[in-house]
């Protein structure tokens, strides 16, 4: 994953805003509004891994969504709009052909975000934002977290042991096989078993569960993450105001409505819900300009710093 300077500030602002344009990308059917999502949260996936890893995830994306679109019409035969007729009798609307592009484009839009979610929120911002609200959640998830690779680690090294004690020869029989497998977990129980005691000794030994110790925790809430969550804010009061106003209300059955509201409203409220979606793209944009100002300035400095018998 590349560096992004939204993924710098505090997971609670990370997590806060994920969660928001998560929610409003599968609640909300308006067409225009889930392009606006597509289309920032795929320059920020572009942003945070470049396009050959997005790439491949965006097409396994790409042929689901397409098959939900195909599939709509023919399990919804809601509409006025009749295009043709299947073989069963049942029509072919042009108001499930549409709605089903759009719960594709739903579905597109709520992966994009998940994937951009999974890249920038990292095990140690989750167990940040575990240790405030569910301290004794966040334990066993980093302990886990922790003992996985291990786990695999040593069923390797064991796996290897028992190949170096012939255990498997490729004429080996299934006597052998079965003797194999059983030293195989009780190796590797006996290991987990031992671990945990340590583990738990340790922890011990560092004071866990006194009720006058506090955990370590390097991040704070800065003053960038209290601005940066009221702009948050302020885009989506705007955003909401607009949806209670139904600037972003959709309506497929029985015909096509885009909206009820007046112009402004729907305008306002795809401007603020677009301006909320490209903060981590805009930031990133804002970073690279002001390191490139610096560059610039300090290129001229070492230019312009001489000396004398240089000349």
């Amino acid at each position: 994953m590349k560096r992004n300077y939204f993924s710098d500030f505090n997971p609670i602002v990370n997590i806060i805003y994920f969660v928001i344009v998560i929610l409003v990308s599968v609640i909300f059917t308006n067409p225009f509004l889930l392009i606006i999502s597509i289309v920032f949260g795929s320059i920020y996936l572009y942003q945070l891994s470049g396009m050959a890893k997005p790439y491949l995830k965006l097409r396994v994306i790409f042929f689901i969504a397409i098959a939900a679109a195909i599939i709509n019409p023919l399990f919804n035969h809601y509409g006025v709009t009749i295009l043709a007729y299947f073989p069963s009798g049942n029509a072919l609307t042009l108001e499930t052909i549409i709605f089903g592009i759009v719960s594709a484009m739903m579905f597109t839009a709520a992966i994009i975000w998940f994937v951009a979610l999974s890249s920038t929120m990292t095990s140690d911002k989750l167990m940040y934002i575990m240790n405030k609200f569910a301290p004794i959640l966040a334990l066993i998830f980093s302990m886990t977290l922790r003992f996985l690779p291990r786990f695999n680690n040593m069923g390797k090294e064991i796996s290897n042991a028992q190949k170096c004690m012939h255990y498997n020869l490729p004429y080996s029989k299934a006597k052998k096989k079965f003797i194999k497998g059983a030293g195989f977990i009780s190796s590797l129980f006996a290991w987990s078993l031992e671990s945990g005691v340590n583990t738990a000794l340790s922890m011990q030994c560092r004071g866990y569960g006194l009720s006058k110790r506090v955990p370590y925790n390097k991040r704070r809430i800065q003053k960038r993450d209290i601005i940066m969550l009221v702009v948050m804010a302020v885009f989506m009061t705007v955003f909401f105001i607009g949806a209670a106003f139904k600037g972003v209300r959709v309506s497929f059955n029985p015909e096509i409505v885009l909206s009820y509201a007046k112009i402004n409203i729907r305008v306002m409220t795809l401007v603020s819900y677009g301006a909320y979606c490209a903060i981590p793209v805009s930031l990133s944009i804002y970073e690279k300009i002001i390191f490139k100002r610096i560059k610039t300035k300090r290129i001229e400095a070492q230019k312009g710093d001489f000396r004398l018998w240089e000349c």
